[in-house]
């Protein structure tokens, strides 16, 4: 992001963000963006003796590091329940507000992201991390690209520079996520590791953000198009054949339901329309 030209001046976080791993490790990245070795050793010294990421922040370009929180026990800057509406003092004031893990733990998630989105001055970033799968009982919610990509959307004064799905595997593989509205299909997940989704947004605009409420984008197609599903969309032939499908299906998970509860989760995960190896919804980040 900072190659691509984004500003970190003034830079709000939700929650006191802390750094999770040992700052040398993020040494060789530093040296490979084009960090000189003077400020790579003033970022570890400073991350050392804090803990917290402000550090990191300021290396970045942050000349103002502000932190909102319900509760000052990390040291946030502004004590304030996200549940709740900012300050209008706060509106159209940051380059960049990010988010490290604190949406999912705030239960009253529109006025936490719309309080996000407001703060954000036009040309600014929205920067997010958070759940999205295989993470049950982290927050109260795990989030899909549907959400990010309708809430974060033009009709809000903003669009999504880049969308990736981060699996925490051993492989740390990254996958580009596609926009469901723009494939006109669901983008779902079946698989073995927990998922954490990278999130960047710009507000291009200024717009009231939820004038309008969003809706999940298959449901609007259906609607405006008048399309409905029904029994009657379903040939003689088809509906037999499903029936007959139903039936052993239902008599074997009787008879063996552990087994066919192992073998349907195994073949979900390895088929290519329920995990990363759909290349419809997900595209492999090599680097």
């Amino acid at each position: 992001m900072r190659g691509k030209g984004t500003c970190f001046r003034r830079l709000a976080t939700l929650g006191r963000q802390q750094i999770f791993f040992r700052p040398s490790e993020l040494v060789p990245s530093l040296k490979e963006t084009g960090f000189s070795i003077a400020d790579v050793e003033r970022f570890l010294d400073t991350a050392r003796d804090t803990g917290s990421a402000d550090p990191l922040f300021q290396l970045l370009g942050a000349e103002e590091v502000v932190s909102l929180d319900a509760s000052d026990y990390q040291g946030a800057t502004i004590r304030h329940d996200l549940n709740l509406p900012v300050d209008v003092n706060l509106h159209d004031r940051f380059d960049v507000v990010f988010d490290g893990g604190t949406l999912e733990h705030v239960f009253n998630f529109p006025v936490a992201i719309r309080n996000a989105m407001e703060m954000i001055a036009v040309g600014g970033s929205l920067v997010s991390v958070t759940p999205a799968n295989n993470q049950m009982g982290h927050g109260f919610y795990q989030f899909s690209p549907e959400l990010f990509y309708n809430v974060l959307s033009p009709a809000n004064g903003f669009r999504v520079a880049a969308m990736v799905a981060l699996e925490l595997s051993p492989a740390n593989r990254w996958f580009e996520v596609e926009n469901p509205a723009r494939i006109r299909s669901r983008v779902t997940l079946t698989n073995l590791w927990g998922v954490n989704l990278f999130v960047h947004a710009i507000r291009d605009s200024k717009k009231e953000i939820f004038a309008t409420t969003p809706q999940q984008s298959d449901y609007t197609v259906l609607w405006g198009e008048g399309t409905r599903l029904s029994s009657l969309d379903i040939e003689p032939g088809q509906a037999a054949g499903r029936d007959l499908k139903e039936n052993l299906s239902i008599k074997l998970r009787r008879k063996f339901p552990g087994a066919v509860y192992l073998m349907t989760s195994v073949a979900q995960i390895f088929q290519s329309s329920f995990g990363f190896r759909n290349t419809k919804f997900f595209r492999r980040l090599v680097g």
